[in-house]
C-alpha cells in the first residue's frame, strides 16, 4: 500500500506537472506551441489506451495457447460445473486474486471472469517508470557542480521509494526467480546510464533547445499516462476496490494500509519540493 501511495504520487506529483512545463515552455518548437499543454491529456491518454489493448491482446493470446494446450483438456467442464454445487466452492474461487500469478482454466461457468495478467501489469508500470527515470538520470548527469549535490540526494530518496515501491510488486509476482531478478535489475540501472547519457552530452547540453524540451514533455506524460492506468486499474481497483481478500481484513488492518498508502503519497510530494 505505501508502494501504491508512491507510484501515484510520482504520477500525479512528479510527472504531470513536469510535463505540463514542458509544453508551456515558450522554446517549444512553434508548431506545437498552438496546442501546447493539451497534448500533455493527448500523450498521457495515449499511452492508457496503448497499455489497455497491450494487456487485452496478451489476455487473448494467453486464452488461446491454453486452450490448445494438453493440460487444459483435463480440466472438463464438466468437473467445474459439479465444484459449484459443492459446499467447498467460495467467492474467492469465483473471483481470484489479480495478482495470483495463476489462471483457472476457462469453462461454460467461468467463461465471464477475465483475469489480468498481473507480470505483463507490473512490466508494463516498471516500463513508465524507467522511462521518468530515465529523463531523470540525464537532467542529473548534466546539472551544474554548485546544484548537484542537494539534487543528488532528492532524486536518491526519489528512486529509493519508488524501488520500495516496484520490489514489492514484483515480488508479490508468481514467476521464475530469473524473471523477477530481470525485472528487479532494470530499475535500478536505468537511472545510471541516464547520468552517463547526461555527462556525455554536458558540454553541447542546452536547456533551451526546442527539440529537447519535447521529448522530455512527450516522455514524462507518456508515463503518466502509464502510472495513472496501472495504479488505478492494476493496484487501487484490483487490489484494494475489488479484492474479496482486502475486503476480509479487519477495520483496523484497513485502516492502517490507507494510513500507509497516504504515507508513501505524502513522501512522494515532500520529495517533489528539490526533485
Amino acid at each position: 500500500m505505501f508502494g501504491i501511495g508512491v507510484i501515484c504520487a510520482t504520477a500525479w506529483i512528479h510527472l504531470l506537472p513536469d510535463a505540463f512545463s514542458q509544453f508551456n515552455n515558450l522554446c517549444l518548437p512553434s508548431a506545437w506551441q498552438k496546442y501546447g499543454s493539451n497534448f500533455v491529456g493527448v500523450f498521457g491518454m495515449t499511452a492508457a489506451f496503448a497499455v489497455q489493448l497491450i494487456e487485452l491482446s496478451a489476455v487473448e493470446f494467453k486464452k488461446k495457447k491454453e486452450a490448445r494446450s494438453s493440460q487444459l483438456s483435463a480440466f472438463s467442464s464438466e468437473q467445474n460445473c459439479t465444484d459449484i454445487k459443492t459446499n467447498e466452492f467460495t467467492i474467492q474461487d469465483a473471483i481470484p486474486s489479480a495478482h495470483s500469478g495463476t489462471s483457472a482454466p476457462p469453462s461454460e461457468c467461468t467463461q465471464g471472469i477475465i483475469e489480468r495478467d498481473s507480470e505483463l501489469g507490473i512490466l508494463l508500470l516498471e516500463t513508465g517508470i524507467i522511462f521518468h527515470s530515465m529523463v531523470i538520470g540525464i537532467t542529473l548527469g548534466v546539472t551544474a557542480d554548485d546544484s548537484f549535490s542537494s539534487l543528488l540526494a532528492a532524486v536518491a530518496f526519489h528512486q529509493m521509494f519508488e524501488g520500495m515501491a516496484l520490489g514489492c510488486l514484483i515480488t508479490s509476482l508468481r514467476t521464475t526467480t530469473f524473471k523477477k531478478l530481470l525485472m528487479c535489475l532494470a530499475y535500478p540501472l536505468t537511472t545510471p546510464v541516464g547520468i552517463a547519457i547526461g555527462i556525455g552530452l554536458r558540454e553541447v547540453y542546452n536547456t533551451n533547445d526546442g527539440g529537447l524540451i519535447l521529448t522530455r514533455g512527450i516522455f514524462n506524460s507518456l508515463s503518466a499516462g502509464i502510472l495513472f492506468y496501472n495504479t488505478y486499474t492494476e493496484l487501487m481497483s484490483a487490489e484494494v476496490s475489488h479484492s474479496a481478500q482486502f475486503g476480509a481484513f479487519s477495520g483496523g488492518f484497513k485502516a492502517a494500509c490507507f494510513g500507509a498508502m497516504y504515507l508513501g503519497a505524502a513522501a512522494m510530494a515532500v520529495v517533489a519540493n528539490w526533485a
